[in-house]
């Protein structure tokens, strides 16, 4: 047991340190909000007092910011330390299994292919929820409630307040295919009568989503990616009785993202938000697909993790670039 601890000690050091350099320093180019991170850090690096922090960030990471600003670290280092700290958690909740070694170089595969980009390079705040929200999710063994992990889901709205959604989710005890087709299905409705009342609301209060000029922008109806994600879920549903309880709160976390996708097609900020954070639940059913019995879970798994890992960087790179 202590073996295994330390070798997991040392790949995710070892992964995290050379992540948080390549986003820290944007290696691959330079994405939309870093030029937006740097000015809030130098913001906070001119602030008198954590109180005198005129961005409204929200409060965990602007703690965490200025914790770091304030001992001298410079911009690019304030970033690559956050997004580090964030993949190195991610390492360390990958579950341990007679396959862990198969495992983990899926998962680091797949966090190159898929999330890099999107989440350590682009979106830093999402970044640290989905990482919160990846430990506690992907080793629930239990549907009972556990104090750490209220808290650990609780710092992650602290870190990006759209993360209260996974709040939600860890609330529902008994996941059954009904139950995640009704939830999907009164989740949409109700963000379609509210969402007038809540988007005016949250963009007046919000005052980040200013600065994306696509923040009113129609989102596309059917992303291809995201369509992969859906025939991922039909699978799920398909095969529920070779899946464990975290593979069933997967589909809940898929299906939900598509009541917001559905729901908030006419904001694409939002409704990419949603997408994006639940996506770590595809995340978390591929790397928990490999400790279960089916041979067809197994197989259908790798293919989908190869095939949307090389379309994703083929879009992220090359046909849409999300890095200039």
């Amino acid at each position: 047991m202590k073996t295994r601890t330390l070798k997991t000690i040392f790949w995710a050091v070892s992964i995290a340190t050379l992540l948080r350099v390549l986003s820290g320093y944007q290696a691959f180019g330079e994405s939309r909000d870093y030029d937006n991170y740097l000015q809030f850090f130098d913001a906070v690096r001119v602030s008198a007092n954590f109180n005198d922090i005129s961005y409204r960030f929200e409060p965990g990471f602007s703690a965490v910011v200025y914790a770091l600003v304030k001992i001298g670290l410079n911009n690019p280092v304030v970033y690559a330390v956050i997004a580090g700290v964030a993949v190195f958690v991610k390492c360390c909740a990958v579950p341990h299994s007679r396959r862990y070694v198969f495992v983990f170089a899926v998962f680091v595969f797949y966090l190159l292919t898929r999330y890099l980009a999107l989440f350590e390079m682009t979106v830093l705040r999402a970044n640290c929820a989905f990482a919160l929200a990846f430990l506690v999710f992907v080793r629930r063994e239990t549907p009972e409630y556990r104090v750490k992990d209220l808290v650990l889901l609780l710092g992650g709205v602290l870190f990006h307040y759209s993360a209260i959604v996974f709040l939600f989710i860890y609330s529902i005890k008994r996941v059954t295919r009904l139950r995640v087709v009704l939830i999907a299905v009164v989740a949409f409705l109700a963000i379609m009568v509210s969402k007038g009342v809540l988007l005016s609301y949250l963009q007046g209060y919000l005052n980040a989503l200013s600065n994306y000029s696509d923040a009113g922008k129609t989102a596309t109806t059917f992303p291809v990616l995201f369509m992969l994600d859906l025939l991922l879920l039909i699978f799920i549903l398909l095969t529920w009785q070779a899946c464990d309880l975290p593979m069933r709160y997967c589909a809940l976390g898929i299906a939900l993202s598509a009541s917001f996708h559905f729901a908030l097609l006419d904001n694409s900020v939002f409704a990419g938000r949603f997408r994006e954070l639940l996506s770590v639940f595809v995340l978390i059913y591929v790397l928990r697909a490999f400790s279960c019995r089916s041979p067809l879970v197994k197989s259908i798994s790798s293919m989908f993790v190869l095939a949307t890992g090389v379309l994703h960087v083929y879009v992220t790179y090359f046909y849409d670039p999300l890095l200039t």
